[in-house]
């Protein structure tokens, strides 16, 4: 576990369905706005392994919209 604000968190997951995962979000001001990278890296099971066959594309797109909308939210004007 990373914390470090504003400028990093990063944690790490075990246990059923997932063996094991972890994540990292990393922040830095640059002019014009703010550059946000986050990551996340699993091990899966053989049972979620065939899950995120059919549902990966889905949980790809909300990842990619919670990043957008923590940007905007990061840049808003009313913190």
């Amino acid at each position: 576990t990373e914390w470090n604000p504003p400028h990093a968190t990063a944690g790490s997951v075990s246990g059923k369905p997932i063996r094991s995962g972890s994540y990292r979000e990393t922040y830095e001001s640059i002019p014009g706005g703010t550059r946000l990278v986050r990551s996340m890296s699993m091990e899966l099971g053989p049972a979620m392994g065939l899950v995120w066959l059919i549902l990966g594309w889905l949980l790809r797109r909300r990842w990619n919209a919670a990043t957008r909308n923590i940007k905007v939210l990061l840049e808003s004007e009313h913190r």
